[in-house]
């Protein structure tokens, strides 16, 4: 599996994350929903930094622009 596959999967993951985290939002703030909410908030972050890591990774050995999504997470890191 390649760097690029490998960052697929994850944006897929952080999507599904970002689903339920919103889904649970639109649910109310119940004991139970905040519990959950919180397991997926912090699911999406480490999916994130996973997806630095890897582009870190990927630095200097591929050409051309990282997509989009890379940038967003990156620029949400920094603020």
């Amino acid at each position: 599996m390649n760097i690029a596959q490998i960052l697929s999967e994850l944006q897929e993951e952080r999507i599904k994350a970002s689903n339920v985290i919103s889904a649970l939002e639109a649910e109310g703030d119940t004991r139970g929903t905040r519990k959950f909410l919180e397991t997926y908030i912090q699911k999406r972050r480490n999916i994130d930094a996973a997806v630095i890591a890897m582009d870190n990774l990927a630095k200097g050995k591929r050409r051309g622009r990282r997509p989009g999504w890379i940038d967003e997470i990156r620029e949400a890191y920094k603020g």
